[in-house]
Formats: structure tokens, sequence, C-alpha cells
């Protein structure tokens, strides 16, 4: 796909009730066990902290807390009993809001039973339960002395008197207002960093450090998922890494929040629709893009303008949406506009303007124009290594797309060379694990193949479909074309048995992606037409290269060099079987 502008499932059940005794186990650095002590007077002392309840107030506070659930106990019963006696005289809407209201009460008043529960176990093993209080009130005070630097020395000692004192309801408190305090530290600590791993984002990415960019700013969008701004650079930046999928969520997090924030008629929407429909048509959802795109496009027409460089990039993503579905008569106008806005608005070396050049270069190599597709291939890499220099990431997307028209010409010795000076910078600056790299793998495979050295080629092959299986998923267009490929070569070494699955392979994903009149579904129908036609299957290769042509006819025209071979490949087939009537198995 051409690179596109950024503007960016019967058994019976048996349920076993068990009781499980819930263990907790305090560590000696979280909750700190101290060393308690009784002195003559009677005072408990647990390190620096003097326990000021005793034992006997601890048992009148238990059997108060008792009277007061025995209370609550009761209020609950008169509430149920009245909730019940309603719903007998409810109608039937009322009903379903009562039966709602008794299964709350019904939960407080088994909860309030568990308490009751609680509360006589502790006054049965009174001292024990004591004991264990006073453990608990010297590890809060552990942990209170470790929270020290972030809170006031008003509240520490509140919290710290509180604690001496016993009072467990007015302590607990404090923690929670201590807690509440230290979240909103953390909350505009989380505001700096991401602000700071932003501008770091920026920073590698002026450096060209794709990689290091990425997990930047998707640090940045992790911390603030509300943050638009975040979540846009983080999935601009997994764009550029071959992380579509991620992308994908985060350009979908970005249209969220900008259209509430801003409203969905307004620019920021529409670059968020622009970029949403990028990644979409990167993931083959081509249904999913197109109409994210033309909304895209629309806004912009309104609020910018037609002649401004952002509808310029989203006429140039739009074409290339439909060059890659074989929309070649609808693409070239959009390609051609885009490129006028640019050269008037940005000037003629621009690298937008490069872009437009590479893209339209693309849609003629389609066609198969080649001496037309070379001067714009070439007018992209001169423009970009003037702008950009000649080891930035959209170089190697120029440099294998001349590579491949060389090659389509047979023009190998000038092709080699293009192709591995893009892998090489594909691989320094994004990784070795990118689609854009896995396309110079693919196309270098290829190169080799046409030149006999089938054992340099298949490891190629076989990484550019891990890449593209691992980065786009098991179903696109590109891991088809790995198919198709892979199978070519392993036709060429006779292991047929081998390359059929492939090729079936390539052509039930591009069925189901491409739709089934694409140009590129009609290579792989050839190509398995001719493998079966190698193994004398001719009544099943026949209707194959038929379907080929057919779609070769329509999609590029009587005299495009795919049609021209699909139609002496019918030929072909036609004359063997006049001199095979019987059309033997070979």
């Amino acid at each position: 796909m051409p690179r596109p502008t950024h503007a960016r499932s019967k058994l019976s059940a048996i349920v076993c009730a068990i009781s499980f005794a819930v263990a907790v186990s305090a560590s000696a650095k979280d909750d700190e066990t101290r060393t308690c002590k009784t002195t003559f007077g009677g005072q408990v002392v647990c390190g620096n902290l003097t326990i000021g309840i005793t034992l006997e107030q601890y048992e009148a506070g238990l059997k108060k807390r008792a009277e007061e659930i025995r209370g609550e106990e009761a209020e609950k019963r008169v509430q149920l009993q009245k909730l019940v006696e309603m719903t007998e005289r409810a109608t039937s809407a009322e009903k379903d809001s009562l039966r709602s209201q008794i299964a709350t009460v019904e939960v407080e008043k088994r909860a309030l039973e568990a308490e009751s529960k609680g509360v006589a176990e502790r006054l049965t093993n009174l001292q024990a339960s004591y004991d264990g209080l006073v453990q608990k009130l010297a590890e809060a005070n552990a942990a209170l002395e470790a929270f020290a630097p972030l809170i006031s020395t008003e509240a520490f000692a509140q919290a710290q008197a509180m604690l001496s004192r016993g009072d467990v309801l007015g302590a607990e408190r404090k923690f929670v207002e201590i807690a509440d305090t230290v979240r909103k530290i953390r909350e505009k600590a989380d505001v700096v960093e991401a602000r700071a791993i932003s501008e770091a984002g920026k920073l590698a990415e002026e450096r060209i450090d794709w990689r290091a960019a990425n997990a930047h700013y998707a640090r940045a969008a992790r911390l603030q998922p509300s943050n638009w701004q975040y979540a846009q650079r983080a999935g601009n930046l997994a764009v550029r890494m071959g992380d579509y999928a991620i992308a994908a969520s985060f350009s979908e997090a970005t249209l969220s929040l900008v259209s509430l924030e801003f409203g969905p008629d307004t620019q920021e929407t529409a670059t968020a629709l622009n970029n949403l429909a990028l990644t979409y048509a990167l993931l083959a959802r081509y249904m999913e893009a197109e109409p994210l795109y033309r909304r895209a496009i629309d806004i912009g027409e309104k609020t910018l303008g037609k002649d401004d460089p952002a509808v310029a990039a989203r006429y140039n993503n739009l074409a290339s949406l439909l060059r890659v579905q074989g929309k070649y008569d609808q693409a070239e106008p959009l390609y051609r506009r885009a490129i006028e806005i640019n050269e008037r608005a940005l000037g003629k070396d621009h690298p937008d303007v490069a872009t437009g050049y590479n893209n339209l270069g693309g849609l003629r190599e389609d066609q198969g124009k080649y001496d037309q597709a070379e001067p714009l291939f070439r007018r992209a890499i001169e423009i970009d290594e003037r702008a950009l220099g000649k080891d930035h990431p959209d170089l190697a997307i120029r440099y294998n797309n001349l590579a491949l028209l060389m090659h389509k010409q047979g023009k190998h010795d000038q092709a080699e060379p293009l192709y591995r000076r893009a892998i090489d910078i594909g691989e320094k600056t994004v990784g070795k694990d990118h689609p854009d790299v896995a396309k110079g793998y693919n196309n270098l495979a290829s190169l080799l193949r046409v030149q006999g050295k089938y054992d340099q080629a298949e490891p190629l092959y076989r990484r550019a479909i891990e890449i593209n299986e691992r980065a786009l998923g098991k179903d696109h267009p590109d891991v088809a074309k790995g198919y198709n490929n892979l199978a070519i070569l392993l036709q060429d070494q006779d292991k047929h048995d081998q390359a059929e699955p492939l090729y079936r392979r390539a052509i039930e994903i591009g069925e189901k992606t491409l739709g089934t009149d694409h140009p590129d579904l009609a290579v792989w129908y050839h190509n398995l037409a001719g493998l079966l036609q190698d193994q004398g299957k001719y009544d099943q290769a026949e209707p194959l290269y038929r379907r080929a042509m057919e779609i070769f006819e329509t999609k590029l025209g009587l005299d495009h060099p795919n049609t021209v071979a699909s139609r002496r490949s019918y030929d072909g087939l036609q004359e063997l079987k006049k001199q095979n009537p019987g059309n033997p198995v070979r």
C-alpha cells in the first residue's frame, strides 16, 4: 500500500461451597511488627508509640459496638418488613424497584449479622483480640512515620495522637485523608511526568529515533488517558513503528476525546478522523476507512478551504485507499489535486509534494505505465534527499518503490542496491519488525528468486510473512502477497504440494479483504492456474485463467502487461489441451 500522509462453546454443574481462611501476612517492610511491652503503670508501649487504650476500655468499646449493631439490625428488620408489605400491594411496574430495595436491605442485614458475630468472637477471646488491636495500632504508626515526608506536621501529630489513645475510627478517617492527599500529589506528579515524557518524545522524534519516541508518547498517553494530544502523538508514532492495531486504539481514543472537547465539525475532529481512517486502511479495514476520510475532507473543505495542505493530505490518503482497492480511475484525480495544492501552498520541493509524486508513480506502475512512473519516483527521491536527508524512513519507501519498478523491467542490477539501501534505512530507523521493512525483504527475495538464488530468497520471504502476520494480522493483503510469493518460489523448485495451499490461502485472504475483482486477486488466480497446469490439471486451471483475464481487462485494460501475460497463459493452456486431449496428469 502506498505511504499515506499524516495530517496523521450438556453437563450438570456441581458447585461445592468452600470456606476459605484468609490469612494476611504482614511483611517486615510494609507492615513492620513492633515489639510491645507493658510498663509498671499498665501502659503499653510499642516503639515510640504509647497505647492509651486499656483492656477494660477496649472491652467496653466492643460491648458498645455490639449494642449499636443490634440497634441497626432491628432497624433493618423493620425496614425489610415494610418493603415486603409494600410489594404485596404494589403494581407490576413498582415491584421490580421494591424487590431491588429488598435485596439491598438483605445484603446490609447480612453484613450486620457478620459484624455481630465478629464482635462476639472478640469478646470471647478478649486478651488476644486486644493484643491484635495494639499490634495494628503499632503497624499503623510505623506506616504513618513512612508517610511523614508527604503530609503536614499537623496531620502527622493528629493521626499519631488518635493512634495513641486508641481512637480507631478517628485514625481510620485520618488515614483516608492522608491517602486522598497523596492521591492528589500523585495526580499532579502524573501530569508533570506525562508532559516531561511527551517532550522527550518530541526530541526523540526530532533526532529520528522512532522507537524511543513511540515509547515516550505511549507512556504519556497511559499517564494521562484523557489528554487527546498525547493519544494523538502515540497513535501517529505507532503508525510509523508499524504497530497498527495499537495505533488504531490510540486513534479511536483521540477521536472520542477530540469530538467531546471541540465538537463534531471542527478541524481537530477532522484530523482525528483522517488519522483513524489511516490506521484502518493499514489494517485493510477499507470499508470502515473510506467514510472517515470523506468526512474529514468535507470538514476540512468547509473550515480550511479546498486549497489547504491539510485537505490535500486527505485527498492523498483517500486516493491511496482507492488505489489499493484497484479503483485507479477514482484515485488519479485525487492524487493530482493533492500535488497541485501542495506545490502552490508549500513549494515544489516540499516533502508532501514528494509524497504526491511517489504515490502517483505507484499508481502509474500499477497500471503498467512504467515509463511514466520512473520520473515521478526519481523526483520524489530528489526532493526527500534534499529536504529530509538520505537516512530518513520516507527515503526507504522511495528507494523500495523505484527498485520495484526497475525489477519489473528486468533491470536487476539497478534494483538490488536500491532494495538493500531501503532495507538498511528501515532497519536503522523503524526496526527490523516493521511492515515497511517486510516489504523490502519481500521484494529483495523476489529479485533473488528470479536470479535462481532460492536459498537466499526463501528466508527473506518467510521473515516478511512473519513480520506482517504479527503486525498486520493473518488476514491482511500483505500477508497474502507473502504467501503468493513464497508459493512461486516453491513452484519454481517443483515443490507443488507445498505451493498449492499457499496460493489458495492467498486467494482466501484476498477474496475476504479485497473483494472478488481486485487485480492482486487476479494475479493469485493466474498463479494457481499455472501451478495446476504444471500438474496437468487443465480443467481446474482454465476457469482460473479466464477469471484472471476478466479482472485484468476490466481493471487494468487490454494492454497492461498482466492482461497480456494472462491472455498468453490462457492461449498456452488451450494449445496444451489440443496436444493432450485426454488431459493426462503429469
